[in-house]
């Protein structure tokens, strides 16, 4: 609404004082509307450019269009190297409040999932050397700490066979030992006892040999 009438004078500036105070307020609320609108879609590009609309105000507006735009590209990039397997990037811009706590939070979750993939990646380079004793021993919550006792339990399963399989190996090692010597002794015995009837069958020969003459 604008005041219409015709006035001359004092009341004439009044008017036109109020008239274009209200022009200033619904430009400035059409523009806020703008910016908001831009935030809901989204649209973090988006910038003031009426220059009617008292320069502070704009300034502040596309400062924070500005902050905003470069938060969600940094955090894009951050998630966008993650997705390719990439997790060396992080969110580097100077932020406050909810922003920042969203950087913290994007930043966090990236360092978790490096450092659980990094000490899986150590422990599998480990069990294809034959080193079944390695565990992983970080800290981790959710889906992560999931796969950290899936992998250790996998491993203490892996490890207590194996051990089965050298104790049998060594148990049948031993008893393979065992029967060698056995065997070797019998040979012996064996050898001792045609010896001594080959003896006895020349003292036989020697005594026919003597009543026969």
């Amino acid at each position: 609404e604008r005041i219409n009438g015709s006035y001359s004078g004092d009341l004439l500036l009044l008017k036109n004082g109020i008239n274009s105070s209200a022009d200033g307020v619904e430009r400035t609320m059409t523009a806020l509307r703008q910016v908001l609108k831009a935030i809901a879609n989204g649209e973090f590009a988006y910038r003031l450019t009426d220059k009617d609309i008292e320069e502070d105000f704009r300034n502040t507006l596309n400062t924070t269009m500005e902050v905003m735009q470069s938060a969600i590209g940094e955090i894009n990039i951050v998630m966008g190297e993650a997705s390719q397997g990439n997790f060396d990037k992080r969110v580097q811009a100077q932020l406050a409040g909810d922003l920042d706590t969203l950087k913290s939070g994007v930043n966090n979750a990236v360092i978790s999932i490096a450092a659980a993939i990094d000490e899986t990646c150590d422990v599998a380079e480990q069990m294809a050397e034959g080193n079944v004793t390695v565990r992983i021993n970080g800290t981790y919550l959710g889906r992560l700490n999931d796969l950290k006792m899936s992998l250790n339990t996998s491993l203490d399963r892996l490890q207590s066979t194996l051990t089965n399989i050298l104790d049998n190996a060594n148990g049948v090692s031993t008893g393979a030992s065992e029967i060698s010597q056995g065997s070797l002794q019998l040979s012996e015995r064996t050898n001792e006892q045609a010896a001594s009837l080959e003896e006895t069958a020349a003292s036989m020969s020697e005594m026919t040999s003597t009543v026969d003459a």
